[in-house]
């Protein structure tokens, strides 16, 4: 009787062995919109971002792919997507940010070197985001944060390939980054978080069209906004974790189903 119990399970064994080689030979891939919504509905700018949808895809290989569809009016300002993902440290406001190099530095330091547009994070908005990415007509990147640094002082982390550039008028923009650009691990299934706002790059005046809640009907400008309804997107996990959970107690129970037949026969 125990050396039948250790060949059966040398053999259930050697099953589930193989159905996890055969997960990692497939090397199963998947993909999935896994966030689609409009904005705030508002127009305080033409309607761009309030009137605007963003969508989501995300891939097992770590790749976010972002659409934005443009809503009425031109893209003649710019597009901030606060950010919380990772362990990386992340912030309850943009007060302390201050780097105005450049437009898109400026945009998501809510500071020109002389005005400035605060957003707090710190109300229901559930967030404490610790990137950025900023984009206008012109180009699209992934900038981490950091407070009191000056000029320069938002670490750059990777261009987002904004397509198309050089024009205020189409439809769709797309633009894209890798979980592990925000400190995710591609194929985790981890999630983050995201508010985004629309603002005058050149002198930081905000518009009321977000994505998040604390805008009125009117443009807030340089009045503090307490933003809330912090967007929450899951990444796609990688199938072969899912799949194993079942693949292996499936063909061990084959396995056991034959054998009764065999003993039965």
């Amino acid at each position: 009787m125990a050396y039948a119990y250790r060949r059966w399970s040398i053999r259930n064994a050697a099953v589930a062995a193989a159905a996890v080689a055969l997960v990692s030979a497939a090397g199963i891939a998947s993909a999935a919109t896994v966030y689609s919504s409009v904005g705030n509905g508002e127009s305080g700018f033409g309607g761009v971002l309030g009137t605007g949808t963003i969508s989501i895809d995300s891939e097992t290989d770590g790749s976010l792919d972002f659409t934005f569809t443009k809503g009425t009016g031109g893209l003649f300002d710019a597009v901030v997507i606060y950010l919380e993902a990772g362990s990386a440290q992340g912030y309850t406001s943009t007060a302390n940010f201050d780097d105005d190099a450049d437009p898109l530095r400026q945009a998501i330091s809510g500071f020109d070197g002389t005005n400035r547009s605060i957003l707090n994070f710190n109300g229901t908005s559930g967030l404490s985001p610790n990137y950025a990415i900023a984009f206008d007509q012109t180009f699209g990147g992934l900038w981490q944060l950091v407070e009191n640094g000056g000029a320069n002082s938002l670490p750059f982390v990777t261009s987002v390939n904004l397509t198309p550039t050089g024009t205020t008028t189409s439809s769709t923009y797309t633009f894209s980054l890798n979980a592990s650009d925000i400190g995710l691990t591609p194929g985790s299934g981890e999630s983050f978080s995201f508010v985004a706002t629309y603002l005058n790059s050149g002198n930081v005046f905000r518009s009321n069209e977000a994505f998040g809640g604390g805008f009125g009907a009117s443009n807030p400008g340089y009045t503090t906004v307490t933003m809330s309804n912090a967007q929450v997107v899951q990444t796609v996990p990688e199938p072969g974790v899912l799949f194993l959970a079942a693949a292996i107690p499936a063909a061990i129970s084959f396995r056991c189903f034959a054998a009764r037949r065999r003993r039965q026969n």
